[in-house]
């Protein structure tokens, strides 16, 4: 009862031959080079040189949290509703559209009291929508986004 072992007794795998690597020299990091690309390396990279004294200071501008109205907001001309971006709460809204006095009104108002409608008449164009700007506010916010002037 050694420890004498039988050829016979081992294993298959174990009298296998040794297998060969194969040789990738991708692998290895050296890739082949194309016939007239220069074989060195680029140059290495340094860092731009700083300029001796104080350092820059850069200022971030602050907005304020509601513009004033009328400021960047293109001149309307329509007198109907419109699909906009409202710039005080940010949302894409259907604005709603209210009637007031604009230059219009009061200039036929006076032109009707100069003229002899003093007894009330002269209060006309105030009822006709035709005479009246149209003030576009957002439904969401309550703000007033533009206006539509008639004169």
């Amino acid at each position: 009862m050694g420890m004498h072992r039988d050829k016979r007794s081992e294993p298959h795998a174990a009298r296998a031959p040794p297998l060969r690597q194969k040789s990738f020299p991708a692998l290895r990091g050296t890739v082949p080079q194309k016939p007239g690309y220069p074989k060195e390396p680029p140059p290495p990279y340094s860092p731009p040189l700083r300029m001796p004294g104080p350092s820059p200071t850069y200022y971030q501008e602050t907005q304020a949290a509601h513009p004033a109205p009328y400021s960047t907001m293109p001149r309307v001309t329509t007198s109907m509703p419109m699909q906009t971006l409202c710039p005080y709460c940010g949302n894409y809204v259907i604005t709603e559209t209210s009637m007031v006095p604009g230059l219009l009104a009061w200039l036929l108002c006076a032109g009707l009291f100069v003229s002899g409608c003093f007894l009330g008449c002269c209060f006309l164009p105030f009822c006709v929508r035709s005479f009246m700007d149209v003030r576009h506010t957002c439904p969401v916010c309550k703000q007033e986004l533009f206006r539509h002037h008639r004169l």
